[in-house]
């Protein structure tokens, strides 16, 4: 079992496919850690959200509910939308 203390990634801006195309090489490294801080993030379209999916389901494959913390109502209607709402633990903004 892993003892890694992991950190809470926080995301600000857009997550979109330019930005999910730089993310994919560092993929390894960042599908490591279970929790994502979205407050910051102002939109999410398609790809990023499939990046999302993919970074959820690889923490599922490790036995972990990736949490999602600052969620808009937006973002969890697309999760909504597209049935993936089971990949995370939604925490809505404050």
């Amino acid at each position: 079992s892993s003892t890694t203390r992991q950190k809470i990634v926080k995301i600000s801006g857009v997550i979109d496919a330019e930005r999910v195309a730089v993310w994919w090489t560092q993929r390894e490294s960042l599908f490591a850690n279970n929790q994502l801080d979205l407050a910051a993030v102002t939109h999410v379209d398609s790809a990023g959200l499939a990046f999302l999916v993919k970074w959820g389901k690889a923490r599922q494959a490790a036995g972990e509910l990736m949490r999602l913390t600052g969620v808009s109502d937006s973002f969890a209607k697309l999760c909504s939308l597209y049935a993936v709402e089971p990949l995370f633990d939604l925490q809505s903004q404050p």
